[in-house]
């Protein structure tokens, strides 16, 4: 019977491919779902209005509009010269520049690819949530589909790479799949900054028997984690150099990109920019408020399960991977724009709080898990809601799939 649900779900797809969306959504599990998943994810792409000029969609859509590259040759000169950080988005446009000037089809490009990887990473959600149900499972997993939402489509390059590195990163800590590190080492080429979160992998890779036991999490490990906490709260931004990791990257780009965020000049805009702009401010909040959460609900779990003298190799693992990538994380985060990197962490977070949930919840106070909802409170409705209205086509909405095609098939791109 679910089977021929599923299949049902490819019609309404065509009829009206959001609610198709929300049925898919429900189970994952299907593989005909996972397929309407992805094709809503391309449609929402295509479903971009450009409209708004301060939007990322906007910028990469002008970009797209003079770019005038074909030969995946060039491109690849033009990364090791220094003319582009990462190949992903060049490449998509070289491709797309031999048929089409359409930006909407730039982003249903993009909205293939962060749905496909999207999916993928959802579906190691539901692995591990097997049949642990009820109101605590949801809530964990509304808040690992809104972490980085659907909407993200619209920065392309770095919400992309989060998928394909959580994805790679989750296969090699918890399924011991080290095949998957090629898909690591693929999510700088998306987005130049994962090198950062590549050297977090190999170094963990190294060192990971030292890190947990049957018993527990080592406790220099979990210290450590909590004295980066801390101090991530009073560094001065920038106070580590990261000139080191250009220093063996192919492209100057890459080199000319890390000492830009690195440098002392642009932390002081970014500074004036947060205590300027009302907005800003209140973001930061609700991220300070994100980070305190997670770290008082991490504490917590640890306590308890060191309280309960559990023993479970696997969770184990899992909670001292997340201390080691988070020790990393709170330091690169007082860069600019080096926040994003807790998203990541954020992610494999929930991952083994939802695991920590479903074998031992008897041991446990499940409320901690409401700390996130007034933290996430702000990233629902700005994230989700706002940017799913200001940034599309209303269509996407209540329209068909086929009013959509006609609506943007010969789209032009519209200087603002």
């Amino acid at each position: 019977m679910k089977n021929k649900n599923s299949l049902l779900n490819i019609p309404i797809f065509f009829i009206y491919p959001f609610v198709s969306f929300l049925i898919a959504i429900r189970n994952l599990k299907s593989r005909t779902n996972g397929v309407v998943f992805i094709a809503f994810c391309t449609l929402f792409g295509f479903s971009f209005a450009f409209s708004n000029d301060s939007a990322d969609s906007y910028r990469v859509a002008l970009v797209f509009n003079e770019f005038n590259y074909q030969s995946i040759y060039d491109i690849y000169q033009l990364y090791l010269l220094g003319g582009a950080p990462d190949l992903y988005r060049f490449l998509t446009y070289a491709f797309l520049k031999s048929f089409t000037d359409n930006p909407k089809i730039l982003f249903a490009s993009f909205g293939l690819v962060f749905g496909f990887f999207w999916y993928f990473s959802i579906r190691v959600f539901k692995k591990e949530q097997a049949n642990y149900s009820g109101f605590y499972a949801s809530l964990l997993f509304f808040l690992f589909i809104i972490i980085n939402p659907i909407t993200n489509i619209n920065g392309a390059r770095f919400n992309t790479a989060i998928w394909v590195f959580f994805y790679g990163v989750i296969n090699v800590v918890l399924y011991n799949k080290n095949r998957y590190l090629l898909l690591v080492l693929c999510a700088p080429l998306v987005h130049f900054s994962f090198l950062f979160g590549v050297i977090v992998i190999l170094l963990y890779v190294v060192i990971k028997k030292f890190t947990y036991s049957n018993t527990g999490v080592n406790n220099i490990l979990y210290y450590s984690f909590i004295v980066s906490f801390i101090a991530s709260w009073v560094l001065e931004s920038n106070i580590i150099s990261l000139d080191f990791i250009g220093s063996f990257v192919p492209s100057d780009s890459i080199s000319n990109k890390i000492g830009t965020y690195n440098s002392s000049e642009v932390a002081d805009i970014y500074k004036e920019r947060a205590s300027s702009s009302p907005f800003l401010m209140v973001s930061n909040f609700f991220q300070n408020l994100i980070k305190i959460a997670f770290f008082t609900i991490l504490v917590y779990l640890k306590r308890q399960l060191q309280k309960n003298s559990v023993k479970d190799l696997v969770i184990n693992k899992m909670l001292a991977f997340v201390f080691f990538y988070f020790i990393f994380s709170f330091i690169i985060a007082t860069m600019p724009s080096g926040g994003r990197f807790l998203m990541v962490g954020y992610l494999f977070a929930l991952i083994v709080i939802l695991m920590i949930l479903r074998e031992y919840e008897n041991y446990l106070n499940s409320r901690f898990v409401l700390l996130l909802i007034p933290a996430y409170s702000f990233t629902f409705f700005f994230n989700v809601i706002f940017l799913s209205i200001s940034i599309t086509s209303h269509t996407i909405w209540y329209g068909n799939f086929f009013w959509l095609l006609y609506e943007g098939w010969d789209y032009k791109f519209i200087y603002l």
